[in-house]
């Protein structure tokens, strides 16, 4: 492999040095963000190929890039723990190679291009932009102060306090102490450091040559706004920017985040990490939709059933490293007439007792890539040190959600239906409206007196027994007894009246209530045991 990169030139001259003064920057405006809302509205449309058919375009003026990508593919297969596909990633690592002519590199090449804001002759370009833009919205962001050099004095282009526009790629590093080394910057002649404090930042050092240089990748059509300049010895100057919102946003390119799509199950949810002691019960779990686990665990998910709108499950094998999949528990445990064989860690064993549930991503999430999520409820540890049947709350749930990709090969919207309508046995009856998006410093007053006058003709505020007056019940988490929570439930005595406030409500927003917006949801049948019951949830 390293004489491989030799024979290729790997490491001539890193990416985050600049030796002919290139940095160009262009005053931000509305004729630039036009520009880049065509070429990349352009590229999205493009499909997503293989990393050949993406520079067959580009092959005139690339020469050798058909080499380099087929190399780029066997560095690809040398990696360690790589989730993503194959051809998004050797788009990244072909973007870091370079040509024994500098000035031929794929990523100089481009750049020039993207600098030139030429839409027409970006037109080749565009398939190989769409392979690594998505491939770059999988990378986690990194918010963080890096560095990049340009060995030449540009700061008069970079007046304090002007907005601009870098269309380029630029790779900058993390290590402000290696642009010092006389290879890169140096400590004379004329030079310009940019010290950027980004947002957008791309962690591609594993896909890099150089991994101890800590490179960090900013996406194409970066914007920044200059903090400050600085005149320093030797000729050196300091431009400090700091990035701001582009019109531009490279997540247009990668899936949408599942805590997104799935929001409907963390409504009134409990989750919980479950482990199995071999592969192919996860096997047989996706192919039947089922699951079987210990006594303890059973008792504990069934009670969660009864008491929860949606129970969420995290998957995992034992000593695997990684998370199978989220399932939403569909059911509590019944006895099946099939015969069930479930792997139990002292061996196999026929099971008449299993849970249904609902697969949502299938794709595995790696431990290495979530060490940093800990579960308050597990002493702080790291959630990856879960063992079986341990609860995790809910804001470490969303955030271990947010890291798994979509998987494309499941229908995802029968599950949010089922997590939108499912109750235990009390409930099932109920006619309710759901007003979401309620500040979380609301005050109870306002929203109870809202609620009398918004629903006094089709349904009636329940009365405490007690007081004989009327009111609204707030529930809260345990861990958060302070703070209403931005969503509320109205739940009405028949269906008549539900139908009533779905037909003048729905979709509604409430000016008195900050423009919160209203939903109402049915129920198959009447309920006669209940009035009116409002709580309020934690989103």
């Amino acid at each position: 492999m390293a004489f491989l990169m030799n024979i290729l030139g790997w490491g001539k001259a890193p990416r985050f040095i600049d030796n002919g003064g290139n940095e160009t920057c262009t005053q931000s405006s509305s004729d630039e963000s036009d520009k880049l809302s065509m070429l990349f509205e352009s590229c999205k449309k493009k499909d997503l190929v293989t990393l050949e058919e993406a520079i067959e375009p580009i092959a005139f003026c690339v020469p050798g890039v058909k080499q380099m990508a087929n190399e780029a593919k066997t560095m690809y297969n040398a990696l360690p723990m790589c989730d993503l596909p194959v051809d998004q990633v050797s788009s990244i690592i072909l973007y870091t190679m370079e040509s024994e002519v500098r000035e031929k590199s794929l990523y100089y090449v481009l750049n020039e291009k993207l600098r030139k804001k030429n839409l027409q002759e970006l037109e080749p370009w565009l398939l190989y932009l769409r392979l690594i833009l998505t491939a770059l919205a999988h990378i986690p962001s990194s918010s963080k102060t890096i560095h990049r050099g340009v060995k030449k004095d540009i700061r008069n282009e970079y007046p304090e306090g002007k907005t601009l526009f870098w269309w380029q790629f630029s790779s900058c590093t993390a290590r402000i102490g290696v642009l010092q080394q006389e290879q890169f910057m140096g400590a004379k002649d004329p030079r310009t450091l940019f010290t950027i404090e980004c947002d957008s930042g791309k962690d591609i050092r594993k896909y890099s040559r150089y991994q101890a240089e800590d490179e960090i990748l900013l996406p194409a059509a970066r914007q920044f706004k200059v903090v400050s300049c600085l005149n320093q010895v030797g000729g050196l100057y300091v431009v400090q920017l700091k990035e701001i919102e582009s019109p531009f946003v490279l997540e247009y390119f990668g899936p949408k985040p599942l805590a997104d799509i799935l929001q409907h199950i963390f409504y009134d949810a409990v989750c919980f990490v479950l482990q199995t002691s071999n592969e192919k019960n996860i096997t047989l779990a996706k192919a039947k939709g089922i699951w079987a686990t210990s006594q303890l665990n059973q008792q504990k998910l069934n009670r969660a059933f009864q008491d929860y709108r949606n129970v969420i499950l995290f998957l995992s094998v034992t000593k695997s490293g990684r998370f199978q999949g989220i399932a939403r528990l569909s059911s509590q445990s019944r006895h099946t007439n099939e015969k069930i064989v479930w792997i139990f860690q002292e061996g196999k064993k026929d099971v008449s007792n299993v849970f249904h549930i609902d697969w949502i991503p299938c794709e595995p999430l790696r431990f290495c890539n979530i060490e940093h999520l800990l579960s308050s409820l597990n002493e702080n540890k790291p959630v990856t040190m879960s063992s079986d049947g341990q609860e995790i709350e809910l804001d470490c749930a969303k955030a271990l959600c947010r890291l798994f990709r979509s998987d494309l090969n499941i229908d995802i919207m029968p599950i949010v239906t089922k997590a939108i309508s499912h109750a235990n046995t009390s409930k099932l009856n109920e006619n309710e409206i759901f007003i979401s998006a309620l500040p979380s410093n609301m005050d109870k007053q306002l929203l109870f007196n809202t609620i009398q006058d918004m629903f006094s003709t089709v349904g009636h505020i329940k009365i405490d027994p007690l007081t004989e007056k009327s009111c609204i019940y707030l529930f809260r988490r345990k861990n958060n007894m302070e703070e209403l929570t931005g969503e509320a439930a109205v739940t009405f005595e028949s269906q008549k009246t539900a139908r009533k406030a779905f037909e003048k409500y729905n979709a509604q927003p409430i000016p008195t209530l900050h423009d919160a917006e209203v939903r109402v949801k049915m129920a198959e049948t009447q309920n006669h045991g209940q009035l009116l019951n409002c709580k309020h949830l934690d989103k």
